[in-house]
């Protein structure tokens, strides 16, 4: 059997291989409605677009990710018994693997479009961290909606999809080709100066503005464009089977990304040797945006000509998990935390007023939902490698 291999990038927490025959194809389905436009509103957690979707008359939670493919979960695929297309092998970001399924979706509804037969992936959305958390039924993929054009207003959030331009009414936006790959996912071009541009995936499923590949990065660096501001050693995310492998990461200013005459200043990303180019849904913060995967062209309005990236601070620290605990994940050079002896692998009891002495499933959620690091201080009790236990409060910087 002539097999391909994809991979693909699941809200930044599962690499997927996936092997299937050749009659099988994420390019298949169609939409039933012609000459459409439709307004579909949207919650907006931890930089997530979560979308209604009807599977078989019933409202599900999905999460739009344009790094995807559709993905239902196990349960809809017990109700539903959709063909089976292939299977795929699911590895998470520490290389543990798990068997999925492709299957055919016969028929979802978003607003008042049906999509019919379309391939998707299977997956255990109750035991893969975060979309546990968020209560998420699929993901809604890039493969989705190549029939389509997609406007994204974070202000309004409004998400409207139509196969007409001309219904947005777009007011002189910046625009730049789309490249899209075999399995529909949308590559566009960055520049971050007059002299440095590199193709990037649109992924609004990234919770960083922008990611950076090390080839890219030293580009940058060298041309003065951007600089290391601080370094660390450890993790600063888990995987859907437990905590990724430590490793050198950096934390680095961008001075800026040009989109035509308008430009977004002094950005700033934590970058590793697994990066790939992407920029994430905090984009939308700065200007709406249009996924053009019927003409192949991308399109951004900015709010204002010149605007300054926002999430600039850090604790100096990023927590992470164990089996039965949280931990310090990495410690960055140059900080209060630094200074003060914090080391990766101290035990984390509480922060502010949260105790997380113990690591459950609760806990997990109230560390991804609850935004610890709003605001410019924040109380942090640990346990350090004598067993001793310290209470500290960090400003943030």
């Amino acid at each position: 059997m002539n097999c391909k291999q994809i991979f693909l990038l699941i809200v930044s927490l599962l690499m997927v291989t996936v092997s299937f025959g050749q009659k099988s194809d994420f390019k298949n389905g169609t939409i039933l409605q012609k000459n459409f436009c439709d307004t579909i509103p949207f919650e907006f957690v931890k930089n997530k677009i979560i979308i209604a979707v009807k599977v078989n008359g019933v409202d599900k939670r999905f999460i739009f990710d344009t790094g995807s493919v559709l993905v239902i979960s196990e349960e809809i695929q017990s109700t539903m018994n959709y063909i089976k297309l292939g299977s795929a092998a699911v590895d998470d970001v520490n290389g543990k693997s798990s068997d999925s399924k492709i299957v055919s979706v016969k028929k979802l509804q978003i607003g008042k479009l049906t999509f019919q037969d379309i391939p998707s992936l299977v997956i255990n959305t109750q035991k893969s961290y975060p979309l546990n958390c968020l209560n998420i039924d699929g993901i809604v993929g890039s493969n989705l909606f190549r029939n389509c054009i997609v406007n994204i207003d974070l202000k309004k959030k409004e998400i409207v999809l139509t196969d007409n331009l001309q219904k947005l009414a777009l007011q002189n936006p910046y625009q730049t080709p789309i490249s899209i790959n075999q399995i529909g996912k949308p590559y566009i071009k960055i520049n971050l100066s007059n002299e440095i541009s590199f193709e990037a995936l649109f992924d609004s499923g990234a919770d960083k503005f922008i990611s950076l590949s090390s080839k890219i990065l030293d580009k940058v660096i060298k041309k003065g464009t951007a600089k290391i501001l601080n370094e660390g050693f450890g993790v600063t995310s888990i995987g859907i089977n437990g905590k990724i492998e430590p490793e050198k990461k950096n934390r680095v200013l961008i001075n800026q990304i040009k989109f035509g005459d308008a430009q977004i200043n002094n950005i700033i990303t934590i970058q590793s040797e697994k990066t790939k180019n992407a920029i994430g849904m905090q984009l939308a913060q700065y200007g709406t945006i249009t996924l053009d995967f019927i003409n192949k062209v991308f399109y951004f309005v900015p709010f204002k000509q010149i605007q300054n990236y926002e999430n600039q601070r850090t604790f100096g620290f990023k927590d992470t998990t164990e089996e039965t605990f949280y931990s310090i994940g990495i410690v960055w050079t140059n900080t209060q935390a630094e200074k003060i002896g914090l080391k990766n692998g101290f035990q984390i009891l509480k922060i502010n007023n949260q105790d997380l002495t113990t690591r459950t499933p609760e806990n997990d959620c109230i560390l991804f939902l609850e935004d610890f690091y709003k605001n410019s201080k924040l109380n942090l009790t640990y346990k350090n490698d004598n067993g001793e236990v310290k209470s500290v409060e960090l400003i943030e910087q």
